[in-house]
């Protein structure tokens, strides 16, 4: 779905992978954000594809730090000397 560019539906589906046994149990699909504003509050954003695509959506944390929150992220272990100097994670 996503491939053929029907992204709602491809993205509802996308969830399921949620439910499999083998997800990393910090995902909690229900305190998802929403885009509402953080101000006061913690993000914890969690790379759960490949170093690639880490590394490539690095580049939205300034519109999350935008939002006022505090951000913390959980990346691959190869990752964390590239990534730590990042100054808009906590």
């Amino acid at each position: 779905m996503l491939l053929i560019g029907d992204f709602k539906s491809g993205f509802q589906e996308y969830n399921w992978r949620w439910q499999a046994e083998e997800y990393p149990s910090l995902i909690q699909p229900e305190k998802l954000w929403d885009g509402s504003n953080l101000k006061d509050k913690i993000i914890l954003l969690h790379a759960e594809q490949g170093y690639g695509d880490t590394i490539q959506f690095i580049r939205y944390l300034p519109l999350v730090k935008k939002q006022g929150g505090q951000i913390i992220l959980a990346c691959q272990k190869p990752l964390i000397r590239l990534l730590e100097k990042n100054p808009e994670i906590e």
